[in-house]
């Protein structure tokens, strides 16, 4: 049983970036000064920009409604971020939307993780067709339920800035007979299902700012890197997803290492995935490249899967998720990745 990780690949130079490109048409002197505990909504990636701008817009909506201090297309002075990733799947009986939501802090550490799939009607051709009007509000209305509740329960209040949360979620329900997904096809640049995302942390030179794509010929230099843990992924994933990328980056001339002194950088995994629901999970996986200075950046994936699929063995959906990240670990380290 593989679950496909279709690749989408993108690097962009810094924070600033990412917010320029939101594109949303606030005026940024418009918006309103951030109270204690409040949050910036400026990153939705995945979906098309129509899609995106309205999932956040009506998370804003439905946010205020409730008092939450929550402010889309917010400025830096605010003390969460609010980081969307998104991925549309057709199936037979519907289109999957799967939802990751990180709460950050202004340091970047994870403090609460919102996750779901929801299956809207069948979209022939583009599934992101399928996200209407109907199913924003619907995502919405379950990310802003989720937010009210960390806001009231283990929220600002409760922990500090600079606190990172360190829990996942496994799933619970006996695993089905799998279903099977499509295969995926390789490290390029792909539109449509279940991307993976590149996101670049820390600023680079403008040659660093590349679309990741198909790898050529030989590496400029020998690269090391160490692979410090594998958290959150139930049954053999933590090993499977170990072995796959470590096959996976060796065509890059990238090295696993099992000693981080000795390396040149760090990989990380943090893998989660939702409780069952209508027969479907979302499973996120992120991985984080760091060096001596901290974090560089990270490849995100989510995709919706068959409940319990990934309960006890990975096979070769553990090969696929990294064949598909390979690329973006790449580019991290290496501006132009080539194999």
């Amino acid at each position: 049983m593989r679950i496909a990780f279709l690749v989408r690949l993108l690097v962009v130079l810094g924070m600033g970036g990412l917010i320029a490109g939101c594109g949303l048409g606030f005026d940024m002197d418009d918006l309103l000064t951030p109270q204690d505990g409040s949050m910036r909504v400026n990153r939705l990636i995945g979906p098309p920009k129509g899609v995106s701008n309205r999932m956040m817009t009506v998370i804003g909506a439905k946010a205020e409604a409730e008092g939450l201090p929550v402010v889309v297309g917010g400025r830096a002075d605010t003390n969460y971020e609010l980081a969307g990733y998104m991925s549309a799947a057709s199936e037979t009986d519907g289109t999957d939307i799967a939802y990751v939501f990180d709460i950050l802090d202004n340091d970047g550490d994870r403090q609460h993780r919102l996750t779901g799939v929801f299956t809207a009607k069948t979209s022939p051709g583009d599934p992101w067709k399928a996200v209407d009007n109907t199913v924003v509000e619907a995502i919405a209305e379950r990310v802003v339920a989720d937010l009210k509740t960390w806001y009231g329960n283990d929220g600002p209040s409760a922990r500090p800035p600079g606190t990172p949360e360190a829990v996942s979620e496994t799933p619970s329900e006996t695993p089905p007979e799998p279903t099977a997904r499509p295969n995926t096809t390789n490290g390029a640049a792909l539109s449509g299902q279940n991307p993976a995302l590149a996101l670049l942390a820390r600023p680079r030179p403008p040659a660093a700012i590349t679309a990741a794509t198909e790898a050529s010929t030989t590496l400029r230099q020998p690269i090391t890197i160490a692979l410090t843990g594998i958290d959150g992924a139930p049954g053999d994933g933590s090993k499977s997803l170990s072995n796959a990328v470590d096959q996976a980056l060796a065509p890059y001339g990238i090295d696993l290492v099992p000693d981080p002194e000795k390396a040149r950088y760090r990989l990380a995994a943090d893998v989660s995935i939702t409780p069952p629901e209508k027969g479907r999970q979302a499973v996120a996986i992120i991985w984080t490249v760091s060096d001596k200075a901290g974090a560089i950046g990270s490849v995100r994936q989510v995709n919706a899967i068959p409940s319990g699929s990934l309960q006890t063995q990975w096979g070769g959906s553990a090969q696929s998720a990294a064949t598909s990240a390979a690329n973006g670990i790449a580019t991290l380290v290496q501006p132009n990745p080539v194999k």
